[in-house]
């Protein structure tokens, strides 16, 4: 039998000053040492239902269902008492006070140890003390994990800030977080300009590595920047008020990014300020075509060297005919990308009553109209009514996989006298807003949880496993970015958040400290521990893994605000249509698990896509095919062949010694409170007649239930 300690230093308090109750385990008749403490006390039986009471845990992983923390099911306690020994039960404040169970059998006590060095077999929070009868007291627990179900502590704005921001929640940002919209706390700013402020963060960030404003990136380089940091770097302020919807990509983590302003990719060539031999092509170009070419400078000119070139022939690719053109000799425009091109005529004479003639800027020597960068290759054609006028053109690079380069070609007439002349200098390629998402860097499990946990929740450093949350780091490298403009739950939103993601759930152990473990296949996992026929009783359960959530499609980089089709500029060249549709949907890339599932998930495919937190669609790449390849057939290393389709197998075993000892010692044991959600087991199992159900099968350990008083353990594992 059992006996429940709570008298005589069985109630201590904490370095925070809370109250622990403990809860031990003990034989019938037990009277304690006068060197333990308490000393010399007898303990009659009190616990009422030692054999229904338990303690229950189950992982859910997002295949299988909506996830949810894998919490500890823990029945209630029934306490006799007859004599009103407990009564203080009743008026004690020990809602959410830590109580710990232990296995302390008599004959422990006989040697050199104390009570103390009982077996700790689960630690729960009291959640409730009641009397059904006045015999009777009845004290219900709960997780330790319910002690996070509260709201995380979070700032916010003061009253006297723009009012869309007052009183609300300043903003937080963890990892990398694309198109987040900031709150505008100064909508007249300030600073003395007047500025626009807006939060984004209610810390420093790492990198602020865009803004937008309607999808057209703010340029921090323009006179004066468009958007700089703010709030110490918390934030932003714009030069004005924005269009449109204010988007924001960031990052708590890595340093910032350098935004490179409108640049010269062609490196200044085009300019012609230095033309070393007059004779030769400007550098970084080459000659072709029909007509002269001839370095000219000041004073005519407006500066010292601009180029002139003088044709007759017409731009009739058909007929043989280009023109006179110079072009920059290596390619430089890449495909899909889209461009600037300003480009100055100083001089262009011809006849007027020929056909026209001009300046013509193209990518290739055809009439293909994909090469078309200043207008229709049949004219008209750049004549610059007034010299040096600059002339802007915008052209994107179809998306063919060709590297492409720039001709500026010169038109004539077709006749020879007078031929077309045209002088020019100062073209320049701006390679503009093409939406590749800079650099960011994401957080890690680890560093999450502690930023979450210790800095913000103020919980101690022992309440979670942070080697648990490290190891799943390392075994996948991925990272991810989570937003919050709203106060959010410590547990459901913000730990549970990025779980999915990893495929992931979150348990505590025997001592009440939460770890993280993923999903993972049990025959590529070494076990711990085995159970036969020896330790494991009849009958067992068998069902299948349905897997209702399974899906062969996940999300990756997610946009924490949505933009319709009204919310960007009209200017495809500044917005691609390609953007508008990932900016326009919950994640901005979306891949497909190259894995085929066996027919018993057939339902996966074309199933609804499954949107994580990973930054890298690589990384979510990765995951995908991990996952739908726990569900399709394979061929493993030691020969093991497997169809595809998973169960679920629930079996009890038995333990009797006083460490509470389960498995066999073929594999290993194990002390039966210290067997995790997430470990890997295996199972022999024969019929009544011989006939093998299990053969040593490796099992994920999805379940456990145990009876610290009756001394058993129900399993449930996954195979």
């Amino acid at each position: 039998m059992t006996q429940l300690f709570h008298l005589q230093g069985w109630f201590e308090r904490n370095t925070e000053g809370l109250g622990t109750v403990y809860f031990a385990i003990i034989d019938e008749g037990l009277l304690t040492r006068e060197s333990d403490t308490p000393s010399g006390v007898a303990f009659p039986p009190r616990i009422m239902n030692p054999d229904t009471f338990s303690i229950s845990r189950k992982a859910t992983f997002w295949p299988w269902g909506e996830t949810q923390e894998a919490a500890a099911a823990v029945a209630d306690l029934e306490i006799y008492n007859y004599d009103g020994a407990y009564d203080f039960l009743l008026n004690a404040d020990l809602r959410d006070a830590p109580a710990v169970f232990k296995i302390v059998p008599a004959g422990m006590l006989g040697g050199a140890t104390t009570v103390a060095d009982g077996l700790v077999v689960a630690t729960v929070l009291i959640d409730d003390i009641t009397s059904p009868s006045e015999d009777v007291i009845r004290v219900k627990f709960k997780d330790v994990l319910a002690r996070l179900d509260a709201q995380l502590p979070v700032r916010y704005n003061p009253p006297y800030v723009d009012s869309n921001a007052a009183n609300k929640m300043v903003p937080m940002s963890f990892g990398a977080c694309r198109n987040v919209q900031p709150l505008l706390i100064y909508a007249a700013g300030i600073h003395a300009s007047g500025e626009p402020v807006y939060q984004i963060h209610d810390m420093p960030l790492a990198n602020i590595a865009q803004a937008r404003d309607k999808g057209a990136i703010l340029d921090v380089n323009a006179d004066p920047p468009q958007a700089v940091p703010a709030l110490n770097r918390s934030g932003i302020q714009l030069a004005t008020l924005p269009a449109g919807k204010l988007l924001v990509d960031c990052s708590s983590e890595g340093t910032q990014a350098i935004q490179a302003g409108a640049v010269d990719i062609l490196g200044g060539i085009g300019e012609l300020t230095t033309w070393p031999v007059a004779g030769s092509p400007p550098t970084g170009w080459s000659y072709g075509g029909s007509g002269t070419h001839v370095r000219v400078g000041t004073p005519q000119y407006p500066q010292d060297y601009c180029a002139q070139m003088t044709t007759q022939a017409q731009f009739i690719p058909t007929l043989g005919a280009v023109g006179d053109y110079m072009y920059v000799t290596t390619p430089f425009l890449q495909p899909g990308s889209a461009y600037r091109f300003r480009f100055i005529p100083d001089q262009v004479l011809g006849s007027v009553t020929a056909t026209p003639g001009g300046f013509m800027l193209r990518t290739n020597l055809t009439v293909d109209p994909t090469g078309d960068v200043s207008g229709n290759w049949a004219g008209p054609y750049i004549t610059a009514p007034q010299a040096g006028r600059s002339q802007s053109f915008v052209y994107r690079a179809p998306n063919d996989g060709n590297i492409r380069t720039i001709y500026v070609i010169m038109v004539g007439g077709g006749v020879t006298n007078p031929a077309w002349t045209g002088t020019w200098h100062k073209l320049t390629c701006e390679l503009l807003g093409q939406f590749e998402e800079l650099p960011l860097e994401g957080i890690t499990l680890e560093a999450y949880a502690e930023d979450i946990l210790f800095l913000r929740a103020y919980e101690d450093t022992s309440l979670w496993n942070p080697t648990s949350l490290a190891n799943i780091d390392a075994a996948t490298g991925y990272t991810f970015g989570i937003h919050f403009d709203e106060p959010p739950n410590i547990l459901r939103d913000c730990l549970l958040g990025p779980l999915p993601s990893y495929c992931a759930d979150i348990a505590t152990d025997a001592s009440g400290q939460l770890y993280a473990f993923q999903l993972k296949d049990p025959y590529a996992e070494l076990p711990i521990c085995g159970f036969d026929m020896t330790n494991t009783q009849r009958p067992i359960v068998i069902e299948q893994d349905n897997a209702p959530f399974l899906t062969t499609v996940m999300g990756a980089r997610r946009n924490w605000t949505l933009s319709g089709p009204s919310d960007f500029v009209t200017d495809y060249d500044l917005v691609p249509a390609d953007v508008r549709a990932r900016y326009g949907r919950k994640s901005q890339y979306q891949v497909t698990s190259s894995v085929t599932p066996a027919g018993t998930y057939s339902h996966a495919i074309g199933a609804p896509i499954f949107d994580s937190l990973l930054d890298d669609p690589d990384d979510a790449q990765t995951e995908i095919d991990r996952v739908v390849g726990f569900y399709a057939p394979k061929v493993y290393g030691n020969g093991h062949v497997f169809n595809g389709k998973r169960n679920f197998v629930t079996f009890t075993t038995l333990f009797d010694d006083a460490s509470g000892q389960i498995g066999n010692q073929i594999i290993g044991t194990v002390k039966a409170p210290e067997l995790l959600l997430g470990d890997i087991v295996t199972l022999t199992y024969a019929h009544a007649d011989g006939t093998t159900m299990f053969d040593g099968t490796p099992i994920f350990v999805s379940g456990t239930e145990l009876f610290p008083f009756g001394n058993k353990l129900t399993i449930t594992g996954w195979y």
